[in-house]
């Protein structure tokens, strides 16, 4: 399996979701480094908008998207555990 698994006595399939589960929090990280360095451009360049620019909403879009996906996951991971 995998270094510093707390997991390691999971069958494989719990393993892999596990996998899956921490590859997707990795990705939640970066999705939020970059939504918070598109917003503050965003904000230098456009100090008066009232609404996020699409390419912002389209980032929280992606990481709503990805929280949900993490949460549906870790459910079942928590079933089969």
């Amino acid at each position: 399996m995998f270094h510093n698994d707390p997991n390691e006595d999971l069958p494989p399939v719990a393993g892999r979701l596990y996998a899956t589960i921490e590859g997707l929090k990795n990705n939640l990280v970066v999705i939020e480094e970059n939504l918070k360095a598109l917003s503050a451009f965003e904000d230098q360049c456009n100090p008066g908008a009232t609404t996020p620019p699409p390419s912002v909403r389209n980032l929280e879009k992606r990481r709503d998207n990805l929280l949900a996906t993490i949460f549906t996951l870790q459910k079942r991971l928590d079933v089969r555990a």
